[in-house]
């Protein structure tokens, strides 16, 4: 082995274990789901019925009155479609991919 092979083959193994724990500590940070208990913490409000929106998670339209769990972001859902959505899938707003953190509610 020539002296460039074990160069590169070292940067080649740096590289791959750097990549990997930068994945691993996102997928920590990203992948940490709500419970049930945390979900309450996530405000709830009426539908005010004045616009016509919709649940970007199921494209139904929001009624008068209905409730729908706000989070951080500013983003609106049905209170069903964002908790399975929260702690099934992601813990990002479907709709801007922002992570929804408790702390900022």
């Amino acid at each position: 082995m020539n002296k460039f092979t074990v160069y590169f083959s070292i940067i080649g193994l740096v590289y791959y274990g750097l990549n990997k724990f930068k994945k691993d500590i996102m997928r920590s940070k990203i992948r940490v789901l709500f419970t049930k208990e945390t979900l309450n913490i996530l405000p709830i409000y009426k539908f005010s019925g004045e616009e016509t929106e919709n649940c970007t998670i199921c494209l139904e339209e929001y009624y008068k009155d209905e409730e729908l769990r706000k989070l951080p972001c500013n983003h609106y859902f049905h209170i069903l479609c964002i908790d399975r959505w929260i702690t099934n899938y992601s813990t990002s707003c479907p709709n801007c991919n922002n992570y929804a953190n408790i702390i900022a509610v």
